[in-house]
């Protein structure tokens, strides 16, 4: 019988070899270092070898297991090549039947139909609150009762963690939708199956939607002073004075690039994406529409001042963890609170241009067309350079408003 230091010692040879351990369970060592398991054995007069696995991820003792059971199989006339194939056939179809494997299908499905951002929000969720609850049991057996449980779940998860901003309803409420997607699509190759998360719906209650406000004078004037002092990276306060400047959306600011800036005509010109992101859902504009946006005197400086930072790249804003990809979605909230000012969103700064704009008498035409927002009426056909002259005179005067408050 071998011992686990006679193993180890075995050296490779220019042929394979093996060495028998007793009643058929050999080690065969071969040509370049690799030892396997094996079991000698014949079944209805044939020699076979059946492999039990790799040294070491099989020790010896693992192998003497697997080399019992099988011969308990061959004393009941059974090939125990077979009973494996049968058994890993039967697991493989039990891990069909559980809720993690239609939830992989699903992904794998859309992951090249929408965009990188939907797919990687899904898989956080579900590996960090669906699939602990649900993943493991078979997507028939699971009722509304074990998705609300699941919501609950997500509730004291998401309490527990400081680090996360509200109380839990909405990534619960998100949870039950995206786990309704997964049951939809297995539907389709699963006789008999139904959505559980239908009657899990208004379970658990969303808080009221916070919609952006409007910042009083004085909030203002002390944003623009923190900012002023702000001693973070260029592009978390080049990205912030941005949507001050321009009253864009969040997500406009940080996936603003070079190619759409036109120097010399004082422009930011914002296409609609390319066909290929759009099949994916993805946009430049939320309104999905092309843009322009004037650039005051002072953006043009903070361009000037961003380009030898970030010029050679895609973006203007780029990541501090990869100048590849624009900063993140979080950077500008996290960085007002980092300022002290977590009463504030960046939403707020869009809300507050338009409101303050009204009352220095600026037309809500050229107001409304600046921020995009356009109604779906013919009267409302959007017509991006529409008023452009007009508009660039009003953030102008915006940006130079501002610069006198601090």
């Amino acid at each position: 019988m071998l011992t686990d230091t006679q193993i180890k010692n075995l050296k490779p040879a220019d042929k394979l070899y093996r060495k028998t351990d007793k009643q058929g369970l050999c080690i065969e060592v071969r040509p370049n270092g690799k030892k396997y398991w094996y079991y000698r054995f014949s079944f209805d007069g044939k020699a076979t070898m059946m492999l039990l696995g790799e040294y070491p991820m099989i020790s010896l003792s693992q192998a003497r297991e697997k080399h019992l059971n099988a011969r308990a199989a061959l004393k009941q006339g059974i090939n125990p090549i077979a009973k494996e194939r049968q058994e890993k056939q039967i697991a493989k179809d039990e891990r069909a039947d559980l809720f993690a494997y239609h939830a992989n299908a699903f992904l794998d499905k859309i992951k090249d139909k929408r965009s990188s951002g939907y797919v990687r929000q899904i898989r956080h969720n579900l590996d960090t609150y669906i699939l602990p609850e649900i993943g493991n049991k078979a997507i028939k057996d699971i009722d509304t009762i074990d998705i609300i449980q699941m919501m609950n779940r997500v509730l004291k998860l998401v309490r527990a963690n400081i680090k996360k901003h509200g109380t839990g309803e909405v990534t619960a409420e998100l949870c039950r939708q995206q786990s309704g997607l997964i049951f939809r699509h297995a539907m389709r190759s699963v006789r008999g199956l139904h959505d559980p998360t239908i009657g899990a719906k208004g379970e658990i209650e969303r808080p009221p939607i916070d919609h952006a406000r409007d910042l009083t004078l004085d909030e203002l004037k002390l944003l623009l002073q923190k900012l002023q002092n702000y001693g973070g990276m260029p592009s978390t306060k080049g990205v912030i004075w941005t949507m001050l400047y321009t009253m864009c959306r969040t997500k406009e600011a940080r996936f603003m690039r070079w190619e759409h800036i036109d120097f010399e005509r004082k422009l930011w010109s914002v296409p609609l994406a390319e066909i290929s992101r759009r099949k994916k859902g993805e946009r430049n504009m939320k309104t999905d529409r092309p843009h322009i946006v004037p650039l005051s005197d002072q953006m043009i400086k903070l361009l000037k001042d961003m380009h030898p930072m970030t010029g050679l790249g895609e973006f203007v804003f780029v990541s501090p963890k990869d100048f590849t990809k624009p900063i993140g979605a979080m950077t500008v909230n996290c960085a007002l609170d980092y300022m002290g000012l977590k009463n504030i969103s960046g939403h707020d700064l869009r809300s507050t241009g338009s409101t303050y704009l009204h009352g220095l008498g600026y037309d809500t035409t050229h107001i409304n067309l600046q921020m995009a927002h356009v109604d779906n009426t013919v009267s409302g056909i959007y017509n991006h350079a529409l008023y452009l002259p007009e508009r660039t005179k009003m953030l102008q005067d915006w940006a130079d408003y501002l610069d006198n408050l601090r």
